[in-house]
């Protein structure tokens, strides 16, 4: 229904701002963690600023930055670069213990394993799976899903037709090969 160029222009535009809201409060997380020493009072006039520069309320800033706890830039970037959005990273946080696994972990899984379409689950699919209520797929299942992520490389790093051409061929063979 809706033109496939205007939902990538929006699926481009919220990548970015998740990736920018990142990186402002990965910034903001080090400039809190030096001034701990201060004491929560200036801790907590950080949160304003901050706050007024991300045109947020200062107790948003101080939930997102709870959110990304200690997670390493890299996972972090590597999970949004994957659909997980700060509300997955929030429930994942607060799921941990009824999943009996970590946050982490079930982030992780929220990608690798994905839906039943073989996209990043959803927030409550992930919900639903960390409950333990979501049967395991079959492994020819994630094959067939990782295959069908593995597609989507030419497209993303903007490959030339004889680079596409080469890869869709040996794709082809590891489909045959695994499927």
């Amino acid at each position: 229904m809706i033109e496939p160029e205007t939902l990538d222009r929006w699926r481009t535009r919220s990548y970015r701002s998740a990736i920018l809201k990142l990186a402002s409060l990965l910034e903001l997380r080090v400039i809190i963690e030096d001034a701990k020493v201060e004491g929560e009072r200036v801790i907590m006039e950080m949160y304003k600023q901050a706050a007024d520069a991300m045109m947020v309320h200062p107790d948003t800033v101080r939930n997102d930055i709870a959110t990304i706890r200690n997670y390493s830039p890299e996972n972090l970037a590597y999970w949004i670069k994957n659909g997980v959005g700060f509300s997955h990273i929030d429930m994942a946080n607060v799921l941990q213990h009824k999943a009996k696994k970590p946050a982490l972990q079930l982030l992780n899984e929220c990608i690798a394993l994905g839906n039943e379409n073989g996209k990043t689950m959803t927030v409550n699919e992930l919900i639903v799976f960390a409950l333990g209520e979501k049967k395991q797929e079959p492994v020819l299942y994630r094959v067939t899903a990782m295959f069908e992520r593995m597609g989507k490389f030419p497209t993303l790093l903007g490959w030339g037709m004889e680079k596409i051409t080469k890869y869709n061929t040996w794709l082809d063979a590891g489909r045959e090969f695994f499927i």
